[in-house]
């Protein structure tokens, strides 16, 4: 497993050199941004981005959650100002769905907590901020939320991709016993 890890990050490393560069975590928070607009899950491009540069990936997730959680926003707000007949004109199948029906019971029972939970959860945000939009909740208390969620989930991510490689490769070291 640390050699496949090892593969990816030279990998990553051939094909985005520029890695180094003083706004790097700017630059990740931004393709968080664009990620979360387009609906697109950013944990895996985190992951990779922390393996670039381990040295900085605490500002990578503070940066990366501050993205999602204005692409979340921006998909509020979008949602918000399409309307109900709208959404449904585009999203027919919306109502039917699993992730709809969870959303809609979470955020009615909880609110913008539901929300923060669903933001540091690997479930899908989007419904829940159709449902939020529909259901117009604080915008404040939501981008709140989100940024909160995501601070949590890109925490936890970014803590394992930057110590784990070198945490398995020391205790793998450690634990070799040469016979006498």
């Amino acid at each position: 497993m640390l050699v496949r890890l090892r593969m990816i990050e030279s990998r990553a490393r051939t094909y985005l050199p520029r890695a180094t560069f003083a706004l790097y975590p700017f630059a990740v928070g931004a393709v968080a941004f664009i990620l979360t607009l387009s609906m697109v899950p950013f944990a895996s491009i985190l992951v990779v981005a922390v393996l670039l540069r381990r040295d900085r990936w605490a500002e990578t997730v503070v940066l990366s959650s501050l993205g999602a959680a204005t692409g979340g926003l921006a998909l509020y707000l979008t949602f918000h100002h399409l309307g109900w007949s709208q959404i449904l004109a585009a999203y027919p199948d919306l109502v039917q769905a699993k992730a709809w029906s969870d959303a809609t019971r979470w955020v009615s029972a909880y609110g913008i907590w539901a929300l923060l939970v669903i933001a540091a959860s690997p479930f899908p945000q989007t419904p829940a901020l159709i449902f939020a939009a529909v259901s117009q909740l604080p915008i404040a208390e939501l981008f709140l939320a989100l940024f909160l969620g995501k601070l949590l989930k890109y925490s936890m991510y970014g803590f394992v991709a930057a110590k784990f490689p070198s945490w398995l490769a020391a205790r793998q070291a450690s634990q070799i016993r040469f016979p006498i």
